[in-house]
């Protein structure tokens, strides 16, 4: 069943079969960086929750780009679990070059009568960059236990540049009564034209505090990992959330420890009103076992005295710029661990 079509948007079939592509040159959060190995320290008189959610990309390389990137899209789709409505909140990171780009994102749901497209993104830019290619929303999405539903995503541009790419990560908020899919290996994919697309965990901070009166002094949580080694990440971040409205700040720094001390390199540090969505990409260097992140927050003076926020982090690189051969168990250390992983493999034997 084709999806609805214009002069401006032109949008592929559903796929009906899963169609798997070549893997993304992107590396996720994974290893020493997997969701599971991030903690926080907490906030006074609120809540903060680590998770892991979902991220989608795509990355094109036009072999002959002399037109621009044509218009292509790519698709993402898991099972429902149990009938309800997924109220899903989204972010989109496009990079498309140049003047005539193009932005589209679906979402569909598969139903006992039939699948309900719904648009979220429709942008046309036909000059010079004039809009943003960053989107944000939440919508609700009616799910039914065993149908399929997801996103298909693309676009195109018109700049002689041959390299179009995406990102989207999504997360179920907690008024759904269905739950949105987190898990990676439970989605699927299909290929996009002359490009690659892929599946990987991304990492969400959720923060709330509520004092019950006389607003709410500055409040702040680490969010931090424990790499095994060194090197350098560079990461996507996102922060989002509402700090109420009077005398409100939000405040979001990269934070690292070292030989000589903590490091802290201030990112956003400005006054909110009510809800705001900020983005931005950032690198930091890592020592092996020397604690890494981010710290984030903010506080208000307003009588309603709440803040509450969420801290994306998504297209996660980290390169590795020292390597040890006798640190056999990874973990940055030569030690007693190395030799028992040594001697677990020599009783083994090789094949």
């Amino acid at each position: 069943m084709p999806l609805p079509t214009t002069t401006t948007f032109r949008l592929a079939a559903l796929v009906a079969t899963t169609l798997v592509s070549t893997a993304n040159a992107q590396i996720g959060l994974d290893g020493h960086f997997a969701p599971g190995r991030w903690d926080d320290t907490g906030m006074t008189q609120g809540t903060t929750t680590i998770s892991e959610i979902v991220e989608f990309n795509y990355d094109v390389i036009d072999p002959d780009p002399s037109g621009g990137v044509s218009y292509r899209t790519c698709q993402f789709n898991t099972a429902a679990t149990s009938n309800g409505v997924i109220r899903v909140s989204w972010d989109a990171r496009y990079r498309h070059s140049g003047w005539n780009r193009e932005f589209v994102l679906w979402a569909f749901t598969d139903s006992p009568t039939g699948i309900q497209f719904i648009p979220l993104v429709l942008a046309f830019d036909p000059a010079e960059p004039s809009i943003s290619p960053d989107f944000h929303g939440t919508f609700d999405l009616q799910v039914y236990e065993g149908y399929q539903y997801g996103f298909q995503i693309g676009g195109s541009h018109g700049a002689n540049d041959p390299n179009m790419s995406a990102n989207l990560v999504m997360w179920g908020e907690s008024t759904s009564t269905s739950p949105l899919q987190n898990d990676p290996t439970e989605w699927t994919k299909s290929i996009i034209f002359d490009g690659t697309t892929g599946i990987r965990p991304a990492l969400r901070l959720e923060y709330g505090v509520s004092t019950g009166g006389g607003g709410v002094p500055s409040r702040t949580t680490d969010l931090t990992a424990l790499p095994g080694l060194n090197g350098t990440t560079t990461f996507d971040w996102t922060f989002e959330g509402d700090n109420a409205y009077f005398q409100a700040g939000a405040l979001l720094s990269l934070i690292s420890d070292g030989d000589g001390g903590e490091t802290v390199t201030p990112l956003v540090n400005q006054p909110t009103s009510g809800p705001f969505v900020l983005r931005g990409r950032s690198s930091l260097d890592f020592q092996s076992g020397n604690e890494f992140g981010l710290r984030v927050g903010g506080g208000n003076n307003d009588a309603l005295s709440f803040i509450r926020g969420n801290l994306i982090l998504s297209r996660f690189e980290a390169e590795q710029v020292e390597t040890c051969t006798a640190d056999l168990n990874g973990d940055g250390q030569i030690n007693f661990f190395d030799v028992s992983t040594y001697l677990q493999a020599y009783s083994v034997g090789c094949p």
